[in-house]
């Protein structure tokens, strides 16, 4: 994922763009074949999601997959141990850049997995199993650890404890921010946020075959990854319910640095029961934005804005930290939250070395 700034720029590009196709294709004085519209619509929003997305990540589409090697990773006989870098949804290395760079200060090889993330967790996991069969078959004397930030961590856990085949040189999976048990905020739809601005109730159900373009558009930009990352989804039942990859060392360390504050939560709801005075109609118009802001994922010391720290814990690793980082804290452009991440952020890379090493 990128910085709060770009998220809002694209979030609110795939959200203008089906209002301004409803608005301009749509002209009230043209007779229109309610099926032929609704195939252009379908047509066009899959396109605006497919070229945002395309611009995102750089134009990396479909089932391709990159490797990019760093600055030791070519050497043989590295006295280091090698570390394969994971990103999360939407793979951009930019998410793990400020971990690459001190892995590098410290001499360890490393080398960046990029894949279409919105393909979702079992295709891409196929293309990491290549990946690794291929790094063991070229260097079988590579010892490597896995070091993977969100989502990226599901992939790699999907590999090895699904896969019949083994890679024998992965010592250990490091996973940052992993939603192993999904994110509530993959669950928000357009009509769920919708219903929490001041806009009156007519209007949204005027709206709601743009509301649901907004939907398509949003499903189509994230994919299949979407459905993955819910809680509770197929995918993630059944790796749950497998056991952890034998001889492999498991690391977690979950952010705690959500952007709203525990007690800004409580304030908000006693606020809401002094506005409501036990009133039905405004105690029903404010639930959906009390089942927001109750959610773990965004309340500090329980999420980091994305993953909530109950979803990032595994049955079977004992391993387990938690620090007061932001998800995205780790990229080019951290997040902005209500504690200053920097110090934590170093904390984290000396975590992770102290596990890489040892």
């Amino acid at each position: 994922m990128r910085s709060s700034r770009q998220t809002l720029r694209s979030v609110a590009f795939l959200s203008l763009a089906p209002f301004a196709f409803a608005c301009f294709f749509s002209p009230p004085s043209l007779a229109v074949d309610p099926e032929a519209t609704a195939n252009q619509k379908k047509t066009l929003t899959e396109a605006i999601a497919g070229t945002v997305r395309d611009e995102w990540v750089g134009g990396v589409d479909g089932p391709a997959t990159t490797v990019v090697p760093g600055k030791y990773w070519s050497q043989k006989h590295q006295s280091r141990v090698s570390v394969l870098l994971i990103p999360g949804l939407l793979a951009k290395e930019e998410s793990l850049t400020k971990v690459q760079e001190e892995l590098e200060r410290t001499k360890h090889p490393t080398a960046l997995f990029k894949y279409s993330s919105h393909q979702g967790i079992e295709s891409s996991s196929i293309e990491l199993g290549k990946v690794l069969s291929r790094i063991a078959a070229e260097d079988p004397d590579r010892r490597l650890a896995i070091v993977t930030h969100s989502m990226g961590g599901l992939i790699a856990r999907h590999y090895l404890e699904l896969s019949d085949i083994k890679i024998a040189n992965v010592e250990s999976l490091i996973m940052i921010a992993p939603p192993n048990h999904g994110s509530e905020v993959a669950t928000l739809t357009a009509e769920e946020l919708g219903k929490c601005l001041p806009i009156d109730n007519r209007a949204l159900n005027q709206s709601g075959a743009a509301v649901e373009l907004i939907d398509k558009a949003v499903n189509g930009f994230f994919g299949q990854a979407k459905a993955d990352l819910c809680p509770n989804s197929t995918i993630l039942q059944r790796m749950n319910r497998a056991p952890r990859a034998a001889g492999i060392k498991y690391s977690i360390i979950a952010g705690t640095g959500g952007p709203i504050r525990a007690e800004w939560v409580e304030w908000s709801s006693l606020l809401g029961d002094l506005l409501t005075s036990g009133d039905p109609a405004l105690e029903n118009a404010l639930k959906p934005v009390r089942r927001l802001a109750q959610k773990q994922e965004w309340v500090y010391g329980r999420g980091d804005g994305v993953v909530a720290v109950t979803s990032a814990r595994l049955d079977g690793v004992t391993d387990f930290i938690t620090l007061p980082f932001a998800h995205n804290d780790f990229g080019l452009e951290a997040e902005i939250g209500p504690a200053d991440n920097a110090d934590t952020v170093e904390k984290v890379m000396d975590e992770l070395l102290i596990r890489i090493d040892r």
